[in-house]
């Protein structure tokens, strides 16, 4: 949760009124060290658009009211509500963050150079940038097992407090590279490459699927995978992106159904998993360069 000069209003019709963050209630600063800052925030039906300065984890404690629907902001999407999951927003990135009724959410507020200094540390390589990928509404046991011991820090302290906390946040960090990060584990020196069996399980999966929702996470999901470290693996075992070839798939079966089959182009968008005929036309174009009609002619 960013404090009050990380906020960033949006100009947009969603947002009718100027908001900041609650002041939180509880938090580890001044006394906030080592990388990470630990703290509670309550509010009431928030709705702003926030940049931070540092990566973000946050995690819903409590909270009522009506689930908001997710809302746009300068291309990034960003929902809290009561039994969401885990939500990682990368330092930079601007998102859209909403509230309906009251909730309350732990929020762990990570320096970059943390995971910098870590991920050189252990890859006994200078330290270099590391980018977070943004994730929302995932479900991490673990992290959620460093949130309740970060809280319990916050809410008891005690003798030997700071040395746990110095602990907490450089196991985390790590979980945070191998699953999150753009560099994946490596100082773990993991493949780089998808195993055999699971690029057929993912092919096959997609290749089955195609009039169904195929997101980066329903995929990876399948595989037991984080979406990122399977994203990252994907491209380097097939030389593209598992979202390329989703569109590649479903424009292939799109080409024989038209090719060999009367069906209404409307009919065929949704078999290959278009509600819209027009986009499934516009995208079709953009890879064949001509229209359903006109390929169908042509064939």
């Amino acid at each position: 949760m960013p404090t009050a000069h990380e906020v960033e209003l949006a100009r947009c019709p969603c947002v009718r009124t100027p908001q900041i963050f609650p002041k939180p209630l509880r938090s580890s600063r001044p006394h906030a060290g080592d990388g990470i800052c630990v703290e509670v925030y309550r509010g009431r039906d928030l709705n702003l658009v926030a940049v931070h300065s540092e990566h973000v984890i946050s995690l819903q404690l409590k909270g009522s009211g009506d689930l908001p629907q997710h809302v746009a902001a300068h291309g990034s999407r960003m929902e809290i509500r009561a039994g969401n999951g885990i939500n990682i927003t990368p330092a930079g990135v601007p998102a859209h963050w909403r509230y309906d009724g009251e909730n309350e959410v732990l929020v762990l507020r990570i320096a970059p150079s943390l995971l910098e200094s870590v991920a050189a540390r252990e890859s006994r390589q200078p330290a270099k940038r590391v980018e977070l990928v943004d994730q929302r509404d995932i479900h991490d046991a673990r992290i959620e097992r460093f949130g309740a011991r970060f809280l319990e820090e916050l809410m008891v302290g005690g003798l030997a407090s700071v040395t746990c906390v110095q602990l907490l946040a450089n196991l985390l960090a790590i979980h945070l590279l191998r699953l999150y990060s753009t560099i994946g584990d490596s100082a773990g020196a993991p493949p780089s490459k998808l195993a055999r069996h699971k690029l057929r399980q993912a092919t096959d999966y997609i290749g089955g699927n195609l009039r169904d929702d195929l997101s980066l996470r329903k995929i990876s999901k399948v595989l037991c995978m984080s979406p990122c470290h399977f994203a990252h693996l994907f491209k380097q075992t097939t030389g593209h992106s598992s979202h390329r070839y989703v569109i590649d798939c479903r424009m292939g079966k799109a080409k024989s159904l038209l090719r060999e089959t009367n069906l209404p182009v409307s009919e065929i968008a949704q078999m290959v998993g278009y509600s819209s005929p027009t986009y499934f036309s516009t995208i079709f174009r953009r890879i064949t360069g001509q229209s359903p009609l006109r390929y169908r002619d042509s064939a």
